[in-house]
């Protein structure tokens, strides 16, 4: 009996050791199991976010960068990520945002920056970080501060390259990009995140509603001025005006002696500072919110309300400003440097989702010759980004693209 017991015994120890070995087997299955699901499931995400980015790229097609607005289809697509596209059994939401919408900290003033709601550290370091020379502002930094961190490294003196790399800039904290600044605004108008109002890639063609680039006002002849529509007086006094020293701004050419709006709108609708096809940094009257408008000098929390209420129509050309209530030759003195109806860059915001996995990215995007090209693409696996792009919570209408199997 005691053999039988023993061996028993040994039996039993030996099952128990079997049982154990398999239930971790199986825990450690059932973890790569999972692992692999959720693998899978981001793989799946992550296809329905750049099907999402292919979809918005087939619609920038159709956009006529001489004049971007609102009443376009790209506006529209997506209903502001409110839209579920469904494909089987994932989705996507997206929304097509113009670049000229938003303030680019690359070449905003300091004007326009402190609009923002940027302290004056914080505007002294981002003009320091983006511009060349050793020596820093007031409350700003070079390299001699940036090299005494934990971690060193130098002042870019060069453009942003992407809206993070502000971080890196004194005096910026995350919450300085994603959350309401504490002080008050400068413009009047309700403080907003500077994530929502900023970009640092926006640009938009130099050309006339019908196509053509605008001519140089520091180049052409008078009787260039007189064919556009310009008297034979007022366009002998530009002249004599240039002959003094080229202009910097086309608000200087709206200062010669005999202007009148109607001479104002043909300059501003055909004319421009140097020869560039592309201007940087310019804000689009037909897209910018009310907050955007306002940063610029001259505007009045009025006149950016009134310039918003024309985008559901649009204006066709920089001269139809002069028809907004409010803005005067003397508002386009100060203003018209920094408007646009045009632009060539745009934002592909897009979000993916299978199962509980969601995916998102947004890309830069820029028109040439009508063809839609991806400049950079910043992708967040496994987060969402409704909240930072300001979309509704959830999304309110569906479009089944490919029914569930």
């Amino acid at each position: 009996m005691n053999r039988r017991g023993a061996v028993m015994l040994v039996t039993l120890v030996v099952l128990t050791s079997v049982a154990a070995i398999l239930a971790v087997g199986f825990a450690r299955y059932r973890v790569e199991v999972r692992a692999g699901l959720s693998e899978l499931e981001t793989y799946r995400a992550r296809l329905m976010a750049r099907s999402a980015l292919a979809r918005a790229m087939s619609v920038l097609q159709t956009v006529n960068t001489n004049t971007v607005s609102q009443v376009d289809e790209w506006f529209s697509f997506g209903n502001t990520g409110s839209e579920a596209f469904l494909v089987g059994a994932d989705r996507f939401a997206v929304q097509v945002v113009d670049a000229a919408s938003l303030v680019n900290l690359n070449t905003a003033t300091e004007q326009e920056l402190l609009a923002l709601n940027l302290t004056q550290e914080q505007i002294d370091s981002l003009l320091d970080w983006r511009e060349e020379g050793v020596a820093p502002r007031p409350e700003g930094a070079k390299d001699e501060f940036y090299n005494t961190l934990s971690v060193p490294y130098n002042a870019k003196l060069g453009r942003l390259s992407s809206l993070d790399e502000v971080l890196l800039i004194k005096g910026f904290l995350p919450s300085s990009l994603y959350e309401v600044p504490e002080q008050s605004s400068t413009t009047g108008i309700e403080a907003q995140p500077l994530a929502a109002l900023a970009t640092v890639d926006s640009f938009s063609p130099n050309n006339s509603s019908a196509g053509e680039i605008k001519g140089n006002i520091n180049a052409v002849q008078q009787q260039q001025l007189v064919q556009a529509g310009l008297s034979q007086q007022l366009s002998a006094a530009i002249i004599v005006r240039r002959n003094q020293g080229t202009f910097t701004s086309l608000g200087e050419v709206l200062r010669v002696t005999g202007m009148d709006t109607r001479s104002a709108g043909i300059i501003v609708d055909n004319f421009m500072i140097g020869g560039a096809p592309r201007s940087e940094g310019k804000i689009n009257v037909n897209t910018a919110t009310e907050a955007v408008l306002a940063t610029v000098p001259g505007i009045t929390p009025d006149t950016a309300q009134s310039i918003f209420g024309r985008q559901s129509t649009g204006l066709a050309s920089l001269s139809e400003l002069l028809q907004v209530p409010g803005y005067s030759l003397q508002v386009m003195q100060e203003s018209i440097d920094r408007f646009t109806v045009s632009s060539d860059t745009f934002l592909i915001r897009a979000e993916g989702t299978a199962g509980s996995t969601t995916y998102s990215l947004e890309a830069v995007v820029s028109l040439t010759g009508g063809i839609p090209h991806i400049l950079k693409t910043n992708e967040q696996p496994n987060r969402s980004m409704r909240g930072l792009w300001q979309w509704s919570d959830e999304t309110t209408t569906e479009t089944v693209i490919t029914e569930a199997p």
